[in-house]
């Protein structure tokens, strides 16, 4: 078996080739589940070791903790409760600085395990009720929320003691110790938190309100209430496009600035969201999670969803980020590894229909992507960075009902060419954005181009522009009228001829090829205008008939004579 590229061929006993493609996945993938198999034990609890790559159940008799990528030894049970203890936990994370889990017991008090899940410490919450917990990484913080309000633990180290008087339990000489105690946000009820690591903010959800706090100093930054009519279930923040989202038991995804001002509500899901996270990959695109058994996409960009799967039909009950942008999806009996995958991209926002695409590029510079709109808009993208240039916007003068003819874009001297119709060509310079034309190639020089070139007056009147294109390459033509001096004299591009017919010598290599309706090819300079350095003629009746042609293609090849 041999392969080129994406294609696989196998070579026959006759020599001829049997050619298959590989198949390029699209979407979240599948790789791998664990059923929960203990009787009477459902799943309340999930967390990720991001060190052993394993997925941390906790229900009501004890822990369970499957490494999906382990071949020998995959599903292990490290912590089994005695017989008379049930429901002993109901929360459980992971702190992968200190390789230590945070627990909730059924009494409200916390505690800590280390990573042979032996208890090390427990202190009282002196909540009346702990809802979640959170671990934030940068200041090694615990944060609790529930009834009476939010409280943050530090976690450090007692008594630092030399090697040989350590104790033989690791991490038993490390404690919780109060940090900040703030009794009332949101009504003193917090049902979930999130945090975001980058802005070091904590949202707060209570029923209905978002309370957003600063994790240092613990100040109020802004609040949203009344953001949905259920239970709030999922917050999160985009820092690149500074958005605020929502999800809620009432199935809707709500978007909202950093005060606080509603943007737009979206909506996909049949039953309630029950999770949100943010893609490890962008910002850009938000995950959700919810009791009718999908998994979908949201994209910041175009504020819509833009990818679902059905992955459970028992409902999801939580998800979160693993390893190697892969997402584990639980149920109250199931857990599930998805490759998240790489979905899109998204490079710059259109208000209607993209109806053609284009590469440019110049040798020494980077390859531009051009887009077409519907609206007659362009723009202009940097393959490289992935983010836009600059933009045309639509010209005036043609109908939104109409579209401009065609247009080619000098990636060497940065200008755009729009034909907007047969007699005239708006050129645009890329140096700005938006773009900003700087000439206007209309009726009277059009027709003394086509004059130049001894083309009788009827003729003239009946010649219109059909199509423009720029050609950065040598010019090879094949034609039968062509003499090996004259090709090489006008690959070599040494003499070009201007209105007063004398011949003027330059080096350029690139020009503005014009193509109009009786067949004839120009080709000029791009930017000044009064030298044309040769014209052609098809020969072919179904080049003269076409409206359209793509000139960079075809110009190689076509039959022509002077």
């Amino acid at each position: 078996m041999n392969v080129e590229g994406n294609a696989q061929y196998y070579i026959n006993n006759n020599g001829s080739k049997d050619t298959f493609y590989r198949p390029i996945p699209y979407g979240i993938q599948w790789r791998g589940s664990y059923e929960h198999t203990y009787k009477n034990c459902d799943i309340v609890g999930v967390t990720y070791n991001e060190k052993t790559k394993q997925v941390v159940l906790l229900d009501s008799r004890g822990i369970t903790c499957w490494n999906n990528d382990s071949v020998t030894n995959p599903i292990s049970r490290p912590l089994t409760f005695a017989a008379y203890q049930f429901n002993v936990l109901h929360q459980i994370i992971y702190a992968k600085n200190f390789n230590v889990y945070f627990a909730v017991a059924k009494d409200h008090t916390i505690r800590v395990f280390n990573k042979d899940f032996i208890e090390v410490f427990q202190t009282a919450s002196e909540l009346r009720a702990v809802l979640f917990l959170l671990f934030n990484p940068r200041t090694n913080d615990l944060i609790t929320g529930g009834a009476g309000g939010m409280r943050i633990y530090e976690y450090k180290q007692r008594i630092k003691k030399p090697f040989e008087q350590r104790e033989s339990i690791l991490m038993s000489d490390y404690k919780l110790n109060v940090k900040h105690f703030y009794p009332d946000v949101g009504g003193s009820w917090v049902k979930k938190m999130q945090l975001n690591h980058k802005m070091q903010h904590v949202y707060c959800m209570s029923d209905t309100d978002v309370f957003v706090y600063n994790c240092i100093d613990g100040h109020n930054l802004f609040k949203i209430t009344g953001a949905h009519e259920t239970m709030i279930t999922g917050c999160v923040h985009s820092s690149v496009s500074r958005l605020v989202v929502t999800c809620s038991k009432d199935t809707y995804v709500k978007v909202w600035t950093d005060n606080g001002n509603h943007l737009a509500t979206m909506k996909g899901h049949s039953k309630a969201i029950t999770n949100m996270i943010q893609h490890p990959d962008s910002d850009m695109l938000i995950l959700t999670s919810s009791s009718d058994g999908t998994i979908k996409i949201w994209s910041l960009h175009i504020m819509a969803q833009i990818y679902s799967i059905s992955v459970m039909s028992s409902g999801i009950i939580w998800i979160g980020i693993a390893q190697n942008s892969n997402v584990y999806i639980t149920s109250n009996r199931r857990c599930e590894i998805w490759s998240l995958n790489h979905l899109v991209d998204f490079w710059a926002n259109t208000y209607s229909s993209v109806i053609s695409i284009s590469l440019t590029s110049y040798p020494k510079k980077s390859t531009h992507v051009v887009a077409l709109s519907d609206d007659n808009s362009i723009r202009i993208l940097s393959a490289k960075k992935q983010k836009r240039i600059t933009t045309i916007l639509p010209p005036p003068t043609v109908s939104s009902l109409n579209r401009i003819i065609d247009v080619a874009y000098s990636r060497y001297h940065s200008l755009f060419y729009v034909l907007l119709n047969p007699k005239e060509i708006w050129i645009y310079t890329t140096r700005t954005d938006p773009a900003c034309r700087i000439t206007t190639w209309n009726k009277p020089i059009i027709e003394s181009l086509l004059c130049s070139h001894s083309i009788s007056k009827a003729r003239q009147e009946k010649s219109e522009l059909t199509c423009i294109a720029i050609v950065n390459d040598s010019i090879n033509i094949k034609g039968n009228n062509f003499s090996s001096e004259t090709a090489n004299r006008f690959q070599n591009n040494n003499t070009i001829r201007n209105n007063s017919k004398r011949e003027i010598v330059t080096n350029t290599s690139i020009f503005l090829a014009i193509g109009t309706k009786q067949g004839r090819i120009l080709f000029t300079h791009p930017v000044h205008k009064e030298r044309v350095y040769w014209h052609l003629l098809c020969r072919d009746p179904k080049f003269t008939k076409r409206s359209y042609c793509n000139l960079s293609e075809t110009y190689k090849t076509l039959p022509v004579s002077f």
